[in-house]
């Protein structure tokens, strides 16, 4: 690079990070108004930092337009050379850069870094000086590449960061669904565990089947399943993504390194769930398109896991098959209907056998056959595709929207994900579509079209359209189609090589794409909020007491939240209710499927249970237009909360666990 370009490139760099913290000081500031802690010690000197910080970058930035620019490039590469020579402790420094950076997000001051422009600040630092470090230590030649490898390092670690708060052993769940994931988990083995043979999951028995495996060593404390659900959400998506990036045989194990962990942070803006990760793995491992047989028996094995999986992932077997068929094996002089012929024994065999299973689960399962269909039944709420309430406010959208209650919506949160791919994918595609056979192209863009828009769709049921996970089989094929063609892995029909088309995007564009997941992950969360362990202790105790009065009484305690109590063995020897878990009763809300809630009124009638342990229940019916998950709340209010309160009264409310007990009311008058 010459003096000139440096001088460019150093203007450019100081100018932006100028911009950058001069926003993140005034939103700094604005939250220590709102916060009414203008005046504390750290946040002004956090301040009083950040504007030395500012005037320093202007001096340097005023300096590159003097006759002193010669003499401050000499000064930094002076610098640099010192740097080269710390050799392997450059390693060192980088490691404790990255993790500094989890630790003042995640830790007591990532408070302060939760507005965007703050935490984009100190993401974009910490990437410019791991990109120094890499430069320095592995002598990259390019600035680009190193910036680019940082952003996605810092971004990658930043994700896995957020795993180490769900690994504790605070005995109550730490969010709404996440302690049911274990006791649906321990029904695969309900007669060991509780004594009795419960019904086996109704929803993703797949991944409740993982959940299981944990349950194999009895007596293992809670900790240890959440340990192995933080293995299984992140292990299983690095290790597709590595499969996948195998399969593009690139050859430079940094590029490899680098490419993978993109790979993983693409696949976990759905997020794609283990379960369906799973058939990743086996996928991207197993199918070799040059041996048909192989992949046939692959697509019928792994569709009997995806007949256990989500009903719109019944076909992705054989989808992907197809896809890496048309994507590695040119049509050339075979005959159209010998050419597409294998795509249509696995769409035949893949499907039959997953629906086949699927049938099968639900027979034995021991669950009410009519329940499995109601998600035909569910409300679909089509708003939220768009900006709404309920959807999850991302980093970057509140950096463009700052005033606004709404999230981005499933449409405009996916198209931030994919647009970049897509965008590439069609410009590649455009520029050179004669070299591919027609039929191939068809048949990738269809099958890519029907996970669009099935995912939509899926997206909107009631209950859904907080993320983009509706969504994951549309993400998956977007990122497995833009792979082959950027590592010029889709062979083309004609006489050139697969590599000669290999398309270089502008730099623009292969700037959105590297950074659409790494600034989704960014999102992710904030600060850890430590649970409060004495609370905990005080309700368990409190609980225990509910349970010896039931036990004196003859009577069941009915667990529609907490129930990995009973699982787990923390209050002794309890019971177990299988009917009426959270997640199960809140679906045939949902469906408002009555065969299941007029038992539930009836038990409610008799008054079953000595006491019933659950979420606290709120009367208040919310407004779609101005509060998040509105039809939800509304729904079970009700369905179940105002059928409950004629028959059951609160007797104890923990605001601090989320815990509340109601017990039989002496006289009931009232109707539900």
């Amino acid at each position: 690079m010459t003096d000139t370009r440096r001088v460019w490139f150093l203007r450019g760099f100081t100018l932006f990070t100028l911009i950058l913290t001069l926003g993140a000081l005034q939103q700094f500031a604005q939250q220590a108004a709102e916060e009414l802690e203008l005046v504390t010690r750290t946040r002004t000197l956090a301040l009083y930092g950040g504007y030395g910080f500012a005037t320093v970058l202007g001096l340097i930035l005023i300096t590159t337009w003097t006759p002193l620019k010669t003499r401050l490039l000499h000064w930094l590469d002076t610098a640099f050379d010192w740097l080269q020579r710390l050799n392997w402790v450059l390693a060192l420094i980088a490691l404790a850069l990255v993790v500094l950076f989890g630790y003042l997000s995640r830790g007591y001051y990532g408070r302060y870094l939760a507005p965007p422009l703050p935490r984009y600040l100190a993401f974009w630092l910490v990437v410019v000086g791991l990109a120094i470090l890499l430069l320095a230590w592995l002598r990259w030649r390019s600035w680009a590449f190193s910036l680019a490898a940082a952003a996605v390092v810092v971004g990658f670690a930043y994700y896995l960061s957020g795993f180490i708060g769900a690994v504790n052993s605070y005995p109550l769940a730490l969010g709404w669904s996440e302690t049911s994931r274990y006791y649906f988990g321990s029904t695969y083995l309900s007669e060991l565990i509780y004594g009795i043979k419960t019904p086996l999951p109704l929803r993703d028995p797949s991944r409740y089947l993982m959940q299981a495996v944990p349950f194999l060593i009895p007596n293992l404390p809670l900790w240890t399943h959440r340990l192995w659900q933080v293995l299984l959400d992140a292990g299983l998506t690095v290790l597709a993504s590595y499969l996948l990036v195998r399969r593009l045989a690139v050859k430079r194990r940094s590029v490899f390194a680098i490419v993978v962990l993109w790979t993983s942070l693409f696949i976990f803006q759905g997020p794609v769930f283990k379960q369906m990760v799973l058939i990743l793995v086996f996928m991207f491992w197993g199918f070799d398109s040059q041996r048909l047989r192989r992949s046939t028996i692959l697509v019928v094995l792994v569709s009997i896991w995806a007949g256990i999986t989500r009903l719109n992932w019944i076909p992705m077997p054989a989808m992907l098959a197809a896809a890496m068929y048309l994507l590695e094996q040119p049509m050339n002089d075979t005959g159209l209907w010998r050419y597409v012929a294998p795509i249509a024994i696995w769409g035949l065999l893949g499907g039959a056998v997953g629906y086949a299973v699927q049938t099968g689960y639900q027979l034995l399962s021991g669950n009410d056959l009519g329940a499995f269909n109601s998600n035909f039944t569910a409300d679909l709420l089509w708003y939220r595709l768009l900006p709404n309430l309920t959807y999850t406010r991302d980093l970057w959208w509140r950096l463009l929207f700052p005033n606004s209650p709404n999230g981005p919506g499933i449409l405009i949160s996916l198209a931030f994900a994919t647009l970049p791919v897509l965008v590439f994918i069609i410009w590649a595609i455009a520029r050179q579509w004669h070299n591919w056979a027609f039929i191939r192209l068809l048949g990738l863009g269809t099958m890519t079209l029907l996970l669009f828009v099935g995912g939509l769709a899926v997206s909107v049921k009631i209950g859904g359209g907080t993320n983009l996970h509706n969504v994951d089989a549309f993400i998956v094929f977007v990122l497995l189609i833009g792979s082959y063609i950027y590592f010029g892995k889709f062979r083309p029909d004609t006489s050139l090589e697969a590599q000669d088309l290999q398309f270089q995007p502008h730099w623009a564009l292969s700037t959105w794409i590297i950074l659409a997941p790494v600034l989704y992950a960014l999102s992710q969360g904030g600060a850890f909020e430590r649970p409060n362990y004495l609370a905990a202790d005080e309700t368990i105790e409190a609980l225990t007491e509910y349970m010896e009065l039931a036990e004196a009484e003859g009577k069941e305690v009915l667990f529609i939240s907490q129930r990995h109590l009973v699982t787990f063995n923390t209050l002794g020897e309890v019971p177990l209710v299988h009917d009426y878990e959270k997640l199960y009763l809140m679906e045939m809300v949902m469906a408002n499927y009555q065969p299941y809630l007029e038992v539930l009124y009836d038990d409610l009638r008799e008054q079953r249970y000595a006491a019933i342990i659950t979420d606290p229940l709120f009367e208040r019916i919310k407004d779609p237009l101005k509060e998040s998950g509105a039809e939800e709340n509304n729904l079970y209010i009700k369905r179940v909360t105002r059928p409950m309160l004629c028959y059951y009264e609160r007797d104890a409310t923990f605001s601090e666990t989320i815990v509340q007990v109601l017990v039989p009311l002496n006289e009931p008058d009232c109707q539900p």
